[in-house]
Parts: structure tokens; sequence; C-alpha cells
């Protein structure tokens, strides 16, 4: 699909005449900045070839999501089609999920031979962002829509506590603390409460037991899957950080992350599990420097707060009701993605860019939430 509608979306997008229109914001500029420093930190990369490979998807593919958002979603009404159609997505993946997800050698649930979402904690990452989509449907005036966001929304719960993702679970309860604090209709997540609830004794003693076992005395002898699981991550929470701190300008280099693993065990006659970082955050300052991940962090804080202020402009406000239900939803799953990053390496993913994008479109098409704006552009039907 990608080789088809590819090339006619960069056409669309080069000829749309808002094609810089993402730049606006402070945000367009740190990806601008992403960008231009990863690129800086593949030419002095350990792996020159495997970083430019990575840049060449990368950059194409991934980070112009965020561009294309700004350039296409033009008034309320586009930025609504856009979150339907992420509505659309959720539904696939759990369909896919039910279909043809299974547990892996751990009995942690994930779906095999998926190529994105083949590992548990993947899996969680993305069903915990996908839940404000779930969540929007819940808050429309629809019946049909609040049974089928509730419906989703429950089953989206239950696959998250089956992965026995930790990260997963604290970003699942993050997200569901603000939807609660801030939604203006919270009595319909209240009413969830009691299946949700019920869900967990479906769950495998196993799974439950992961969930809440956390120990910081885990070992490298450990024969318990979530301790030894803890031991690795710790291990390579730290190499990550050192590598960070020894190449803090440029990092690695993208994508070697395992590469400076490898030299770094023969050089220590250390053995290290050949994994990730298991944090995005490390995974960038370790791979590309400092730079790229500060930039990053401002793109995903900056959208995270043009969410809460048209939240807070649009509190309350009827005529803006629409508005303001996006913004929730919105900035609850970008704080969950936030958090659940901090478990999982998906630095060089289409989500943040998307979820960005979709935040900034919103931002610009209501003026920041400007009240009078909003009136005017849905009396014109553009909300």
């Amino acid at each position: 699909m990608s080789w088809v509608f590819g090339p006619a979306v960069l056409l669309a997008f080069i000829c749309c005449g808002t094609a810089l229109r993402g730049l606006q914001p402070k945000i367009g500029k740190c990806w601008a900045g992403v960008a231009f420093c990863m690129l800086g930190a593949s030419a002095f990369s350990m792996n020159r070839g495997e970083s430019l490979a990575l840049m060449q998807s990368y950059l194409p593919k991934v980070l112009i999501v965020y561009f294309l958002c700004c350039a296409f979603a033009l008034t309320l009404r586009n930025v609504r089609t856009l979150i339907i159609g992420n509505i659309v997505c959720t539904t696939v993946v759990l369909l896919s999920a039910a279909l043809f997800g299974g547990a892996d050698e751990y009995g942690r649930f994930c779906i095999p031979g998926s190529l994105f979402l083949g590992n548990s904690n993947d899996l969680a990452l993305s069903l915990v962002c996908s839940l404000g989509f779930s969540l929007f449907l819940i808050l429309q005036k629809s019946a049909f829509a609040r049974i089928l966001g509730s419906a989703e929304f429950l089953i989206t719960l239950y696959f998250i506590l089956k992965t026995g993702s930790r990260g997963g679970f604290l970003a699942l309860a993050v997200c569901l603390t603000i939807w609660l604090i801030f939604s203006s209709k919270r009595g319909r997540l209240l009413i969830l409460a009691i299946p949700a609830v019920s869900l967990v004794a479906a769950l495998p003693s196993s799974i439950l037991s992961r969930l809440t076992k956390i120990d910081a005395t885990a070992a490298a002898n450990s024969t318990d899957e979530a301790q030894m699981s803890q031991y690795e991550r710790t291990q390579l929470l730290e190499k990550s950080i050192r590598f960070a701190v020894t190449h803090p300008l440029f990092g690695t280099g993208p994508g070697t992350f395992m590469d400076a693993l490898w030299f770094d065990d023969v050089s220590f006659s250390t053995h290290t599990a050949a994994l990730g970082t298991h944090n995005t955050y490390t995974q960038l300052a370790s791979e590309c420097g400092f730079p790229v991940m500060f930039l990053y962090v401002g793109a995903l804080f900056g959208s995270i707060g043009m969410n809460f202020r048209v939240m807070k402009r649009t509190r309350g406000k009827p005529e803006a009701e629409k508005v303001f239900t996006m913004a929730v939803c919105l900035l609850g799953t970008l704080v969950a993605y936030a958090v659940g990053s901090g478990f999982d390496h998906v630095a060089y993913s289409s989500t943040l860019p998307l979820y960005s994008g979709i935040s900034v479109a919103l931002y610009l098409a209501s003026r920041g939430g400007d009240l009078r704006w909003i009136e005017t552009e849905t009396a014109a039907g553009n909300a």
C-alpha cells in the first residue's frame, strides 16, 4: 500500500501549499531539529551504513507523519476525521489481537508474527495509547458510538493486562487518572469500573503476580522471569546511560545500541542480553546524543501542553464540546505515551509524530481553543 499511496501523498504534500504549516509552533521546530541532528548523528555513527539506512526509512515514512497531519488537517472537521481514522485502526488492532493473539514463551499476551506488535511491551504501549480513541466514542451523544466505545475500551483494558507489561500498566493508571480528573462526563467512565474490575478475575495468576512484582534485589541468576527481566532492564539502562554520557553530542549512531553493546562486552569481558534499551529517552540519548533527546522531549511535552491549553479554554463551554473532547482524549493518550515509552524503546516509531501532529492540527484549527473562532467554524460547517 505504501508503494501505491506513498508517492501520491508526497506529491499532494508538496503541492498543497501548506507543507510548512507544521513549522509554525515550536513543536514543529523541535521535529525539524530532531531530523537535522539525527542526520548529524548518522554521519558520525559507529556503523554509518546501518544508521543511514534507518534514516532513509525514518525521515520519509515516520517523521513526516507529523508534517502531513499539520498540512492536511486544516479544519476541526479534518482533525475529527483523523481521530476517526485512528478509531478504525484501533478496531483493526483489537480484531487482530482477538483473532491472532496468543501467549509467548513466558505466558504473556502478544500477536505472534506481527512486525510491530509481536512483543508484549510494544503491544501494551500501542493499546494503552489507543484507549483515548475509545474514550472519544464513549463521550459522544450517539448511543451506538457509546456502546462501541465502551466495548472497545473494556477489550483494550483486558488485552493490556494480559500482556503483563508493568510499564503499560503504569501508563494505563496514569491516563485513567487524568481522564477521571478532567473529563466532563467522568460518570460514563465510572460506570465501566465494575466490568473493568471483573476482568482482573479472568487473568492468569502468573500475569497478576508479574504486574505487581518489582524487586530491586533481582539478580542475574534468578529463575523468576519477572525478576530476570527487571535485572536485564537495569543492566541495559545503566549501559545506555553510560553510552550517552561518553557520546553526548552524536551518540553511538541511530540504531546502533546493540552494536555498541557488543563492543562494550568484548572490551570488558562481560555478557549483556542483546536487547534494546527498554527506555525511549535513553535510547535517543545513547544512539543520537542529548540534543536529539531534548528536542524529542520538547515535542512530546509541547504537544501535551497544547492539548492542556485547548482543554482548559473549552472546558464547560457547550459550543466547544467537540473540541474539548478531542483535546482531553489526546491529552491522556500523550501522557500515557510519555510514561509507557519510559519502559519501551520506540524512538523510531510513528506513534509520537502521529499524536503530536494531530494535537498541533487541533491547536491550529481551533486557534488555541478560541471560542469565537470555534463558533465561526461550527456555523460554517467546518467543525
